[in-house]
């Protein structure tokens, strides 16, 4: 199902951004949610309702991060 995948995205996204330290904390902050439900995301105890805009909006910010620290290797 189309809604599964999305929901493994979801947790690899998360675990990207968190093993490159990006905190749950400012995750949450940029969606506009409490960290324990990026904490729940993570751990596949929920999902997130828009999943799609989650995963769009997790993905810029995994691209940003990457952006830093090859500015940062440059």
């Amino acid at each position: 199902m189309a809604g599964e995948n999305e929901e493994k995205k979801t947790a690899q996204l998360l675990s990207e951004l968190h093993q490159r330290g990006v905190t749950y904390q400012r995750i949450a902050n940029n969606l506009g949610v409490n960290w324990r439900t990026v904490h729940r995301w993570a751990n596949g105890e929920n999902q997130p309702i828009i999943v799609g805009l989650i995963n769009k909006t997790l993905s810029q910010m995994l691209a940003e991060e990457l952006a830093e620290n090859r500015a940062v290797l440059a």
